[in-house]
């Protein structure tokens, strides 16, 4: 209650946000990490209202809808979730194995010769631009354009 009003009808014609739930000292969606609203939030009972909370830029008057104490999801409730990151490890971990794999045949018998050895084939992307983020043939791939303006002769 604000001065004898529900939340809502006290904020009536201004900006009132609701946000998914957050843990605490986490990102808030739709705000990013605020410290100050954080700890106000979590220091409030379900249907509290807090003293104004500045920020850079806003004030804000908090009111937790819901605590959820910290669990351990049923796996039957992550078990999708879990399996993709799984795959996604593996995946990476094979694709690892097979650049280094890669990289040490062709210090030996040259690219070529050992994408070749591993069904691979060498395509060339051509010239490219330092100030485009993208590569020919390969699209946006942010972290690959600015390691091969790394690279060296050797």
């Amino acid at each position: 209650m604000v001065r004898g009003r529900s939340l809502s009808e006290a904020l009536a014609g201004r900006t009132l946000l609701t946000t998914a739930p957050f843990a605490a000292n986490g990102e808030i969606p739709g705000l990013g990490r605020v410290p100050a609203l954080s700890d106000a939030a979590f220091a409030l009972h379900e249907g509290e209202v807090s003293d104004l909370v500045e920020t850079a830029d806003a004030y804000y008057l908090l009111s937790p809808f819901e605590h959820t104490e910290a669990h351990v999801p049923p796996l039957a409730e992550v078990r999708d979730r879990v399996l993709a990151d799984a795959r996604r490890e593996r995946a990476a971990t094979a694709a690892k194995e097979r650049g280094t794999t890669l990289r040490a045949r062709a210090a030996e018998i040259g690219l070529g010769a050992a994408a070749a050895e591993l069904g691979l084939a060498v395509k060339d992307t051509g010239l490219f631009d330092r100030r485009v983020g993208s590569i020919p043939t390969i699209g946006a791939a942010p972290d690959l354009h600015a390691d091969a303006f790394t690279l060296t002769p050797e």
